[in-house]
Order: structure tokens, then C-alpha cells, then sequence
């Protein structure tokens, strides 16, 4: 969640292709001073080529072709591609993606990173936190002390034993979205010769009233994985209040 006030807001377009979202999304913007970050490793991918056309568009008709050039930024590959091409010939400023990165791990790159840094965010920690946990599953830490280790050999052991669907739990809004990535890379990693676990997430307590029925009596073909918080931003004190009588 965002909090810094002189920060600006961050809001998606070209993943999906639905117009009333993207009209929706062009009429909020019409009195707005907004910028455009258009991340494409070649520019072709459909759902991303379409919004950035929208809105390249209605940024220079509202603010100029030459303020546009300033503010809006190219996340492409060093040399080759639509996006590439396009951002040298308009004069943006650009971030390359690695070319050994694939598109599902590449958050650690301009991918992630600039706009989580646009949004006002510390990048240097995220970044060292994964150069921690990249240290802990290092090949020369032993297996039983090796989270990453560990989980895969928990997860094949379990898949071997017919739990065929893996569903990761978390009980903060916040980690929505590393949910939504962890079945990116899962699926599209595992997901291949009509093999590999099916990655599927849900929101506690909200999906406990619907998909917890399910995961407490349903097939037995599932295994959950729990994510948490380990230090929140904010403790909450609820007053104790006295019985109240419901007869």
C-alpha cells in the first residue's frame, strides 16, 4: 500500500484486454498528470502493445509530444524489439532487461524494481532481503537447513504421494500479489508434459468462509502452504467489552 503522499500513484494497464477497463482507466486519467512506464522485454505482447498505444497517445495529446518524450520510460531489451526500436526513435529514457532473465523472475530487474521505486518504496531492502535469502539456499548450506531445499523435496514427496494441487495461504491483503507471482512461477515453470502441481492461492480469513469448506472437506488431492508477516507495521487494540446477551 502506498504511503507517501509526494509519491505517485501506481496503476496497471496491459494486463488484460478488456475495454471497459481500459476506457475507464483513459477517462480517469483525462485531468490527470500521468507518465507511462511501458515494460516489454519485445513490445509485441498483445495486451501490453494495445494499452501502451492508448495511453502514449492521450499522454501527448495532454501534455505535449515533447513533455511526453520526458515522462514516459522504456523497461525493453538492450537492442532488439518493438519496444527498443520505438524508444529510440521517440528519444525515451530506457532500462534493459537482462537477457538471461526470463520474464517471470525478472521482479529483481528494472521490471520490478523501477516502478516499486516510482511508488516510493525502499528497492534497496527489497533487494538485500533477497540477497539474504539467496544466501540461505546457497548449494553449500546443508539440506535440512536450506528453506529452498527443504520445500522442494517437501513438495515432490507430496506429489508423489497424490497431492496434485498446492494451495498458498496468507492472511494479509499485502501479500496478495506475491501470491498471485508465486503461481506465475510455478505454473509456468511446472506446468509441463502433463506433469507438475497446480499452484492456487487464497486470502484468509476472506477465502476461509468460501474456499475453506473446500480445503477442510473437500478431495483430499491439496496441500497448503502457509505466508506470513513477521513484523507488521502496526499493532491494534481491541477493548474487551462485556457478554452481550443474544436470547
Amino acid at each position: 500500500m502506498q504511503e507517501k503522499k509526494e509519491n505517485p500513484v501506481i496503476i496497471y494497464a496491459g494486463h488484460n484486454i478488456s475495454e471497459d477497463y481500459l476506457y475507464e482507466l483513459t477517462e480517469y486519467l483525462k485531468d490527470k498528470k500521468f507518465g507511462v512506464i511501458n515494460i516489454s522485454k519485445s513490445g509485441t505482447t498483445t495486451e501490453t502493445a494495445l494499452a501502451f498505444r492508448l495511453l502514449k497517445k492521450q499522454c501527448e495529446d495532454q501534455r505535449g509530444k515533447e513533455t511526453a518524450k520526458k515522462v514516459i520510460v522504456a523497461v525493453t531489451d538492450a537492442k532488439k524489439g518493438a519496444a527498443r526500436v520505438t524508444a529510440d526513435k521517440e528519444g525515451y529514457k530506457t532500462f534493459v532487461i537482462p537477457d538471461n532473465v526470463g520474464g517471470r523472475f525478472s521482479v529483481l530487474t528494472p521490471v520490478g524494481l523501477l516502478p516499486i521505486a516510482v511508488a516510493g518504496f525502499d528497492i534497496e531492502q527489497l533487494v538485500a532481503g533477497a540477497a539474504d535469502m539467496e544466501k540461505a539456499c546457497g548449494a553449500d548450506v546443508p539440506f535440512a537447513e536450506n528453506p529452498a531445499a527443504v520445500y522442494a523435496a517437501t513438495r515432490n514427496e507430496l506429489y508423489k504421494n497424490g497431492k496434485k494441487i498446492e494451495i498458498l495461504v496468507n492472511f494479509c491483503p499485502k501479500l496478495h500479489y506475491v501470491s498471485e507471482w508465486w503461481k506465475q512461477l510455478y505454473g509456468e515453470s511446472e506446468g509441463k508434459e502433463n506433469k507438475g502441481i497446480f499452484p492456487a492461492s487464497v486470502d484468509f480469513s476472506t477465502d476461509l468462509h468460501s474456499m475453506g469448506q473446500w480445503i477442510q472437506e473437500g478431495e483430499r488431492s491439496i496441500f497448503e502452504t502457509v505466508i506470513s508477516v513477521d513484523k507488521v507495521n502496526h499493532k491494534l487494540a481491541v477493548l474487551r467489552t462485556k457478554p452481550i446477551s443474544t436470547g
